[in-house]
């Protein structure tokens, strides 16, 4: 990514080239920053990348996952990710799992269920929450 980005040519004024300002590159390099661990930097290019693009649900979900790491409630950024008209399938799970076997808990699980194969990231904790849920109703 980084040889990519350093054989793009500068932009006019001789700055950096502008696919660094792109939210779809912002939230690709936050990506491998919080996949290295470095958190903040993760979450300055989610920052970015939602200056540049305000609802930018893909920008939302890292900057929710970004917040996870730090252990904090990222509950207001997964329902930005979840929001329409590109929502992030990821965003329906982790909310899903926050909020536990509860009407919109259950909803997401299954929605995220309906989105995925079986054998996505996500699939078996879904499974689990969806099985509560089943109980619940039960009762």
């Amino acid at each position: 990514l980084q040889a990519a980005v350093d054989a793009a040519p500068p932009d006019e004024e001789g700055g950096e080239s502008p696919a660094t300002s792109q939210p779809r590159y912002l939230v690709t390099r936050g990506r491998v920053e919080l996949n290295l661990g470095r958190v903040p930097s993760a979450r300055r290019f989610a920052e970015r990348a939602l200056a540049a693009e305000p609802g930018n649900t893909a920008a939302h979900l890292l900057l929710a996952q970004a917040t996870i790491r730090m252990r904090r409630d990222p509950t207001d950024e997964l329902r930005a990710a979840i929001a329409y008209p590109r929502p992030q399938p990821l965003a329906w799970a982790l909310l899903a799992d926050r909020l536990g076997p509860t009407e919109e808990g259950c909803r997401l699980a299954e929605r995220y269920l309906d989105a995925t194969n079986r054998n996505a990231a996500e699939a078996d904790a879904m499974e689990r929450l969806r099985e509560r849920c089943a109980e619940r109703e039960e009762e």
